[in-house]
């Protein structure tokens, strides 16, 4: 049995790897800079809304200036983030296309707008808060298509979005 736990545990980091290697030639051939690591302690809502803090690596490219691209085992994230008084005045219908929510940055769990929402409310939510910046996660399906991803990268380079 021990066994079999450890095999299990290798499989699904081994699908990880693939994945974010995958990512990795889509940036490179479209000649984005990148690092990449692997970070614990990312958050993700629970079945009920709650948020919870998982412990376990995920991979993350981060393309320099721009954006981290967090390789989950059932999405990839895109999170970046645009200055206080920039995202007050955005015009949130270029991002209609793309499912994204939005937080604070000082305390990321504090939700601003959640895809399907009103744009409006990121407005009025940033405005309530005293966050000097407000965060942005971009949330595709792991069946990556390079297009879309390029897509939404050069939009983001674009519009002024930084990490």
């Amino acid at each position: 049995m021990e066994n079999a736990y450890w095999e299990a545990i290798d499989a699904a980091y081994f699908a990880l790897e693939e994945k974010k290697a995958e990512v990795a030639a889509i940036l490179l051939r479209n000649r984005y800079r990148t690092s990449e690591s692997w970070y614990n302690g990312h958050y993700r809502k629970n079945a009920i809304g709650e948020w919870i803090r998982e412990s376990y690596p995920i991979p993350v490219l981060t393309v320099l200036g721009l954006c981290d691209i967090e390789i989950e085992f059932d999405k990839i994230s895109v999170s970046t983030k645009l200055e206080r008084g920039r995202a007050m005045e955005y015009d949130y219908e270029k991002l209609n296309e793309f499912t994204f929510e939005a937080y604070g940055v000082e305390d990321y769990l504090m939700d601003f707008y959640q895809s399907g929402q009103n744009f409006r409310k990121i407005k009025a939510n940033v405005e309530k808060s005293g966050e000097a910046e407000v965060g942005y996660s971009f949330l595709l399906p792991t069946e990556i298509c390079e297009d879309e991803l390029v897509k939404l990268l050069t939009l983001l380079d674009q519009e002024g979005f930084y990490i």
